[in-house]
C-alpha cells in the first residue's frame, strides 16, 4: 500500500510538472528526453496505479506486454507514462 501511495504521489508531482511543461511548450522551450527505460516497468507502474480506480468501478484493468519488445528502449518515459 505504501508503494501505491508513493507512486500516486509521484504521479501528482508529474501532473504539476505537466502544467509547467505546457508553459514551456507555449514558449517554444520544450524538449523530449532521450533516456533508456523499460517499457515493462512503465506498464507495471501504470497497472498498479490505475488498478485501484478500476476496482472501485468494478472494472478489470490489464496490460499487454509485447513479446518482441526490447528490454530497454530510448525515449521520454515520463511523457509516455503521461499519455
Amino acid at each position: 500500500m505504501v508503494r501505491h501511495i508513493r507512486e500516486a504521489g509521484d504521479s501528482l508531482l508529474h501532473i504539476v510538472n505537466d502544467i509547467l511543461d505546457y508553459s514551456k511548450i507555449e514558449a517554444g522551450e520544450f524538449t523530449l528526453e532521450q533516456q533508456p527505460f523499460a517499457l515493462v516497468e512503465i506498464l507495471r507502474r501504470l497497472r498498479n496505479l490505475m488498478s485501484v480506480a478500476a476496482e472501485t468501478k468494478h472494472l478489470r484493468l490489464s496490460t499487454l506486454e509485447p513479446a518482441d519488445c526490447p528490454a530497454t528502449l530510448m525515449g521520454d518515459a515520463l511523457r509516455l507514462e503521461q499519455v
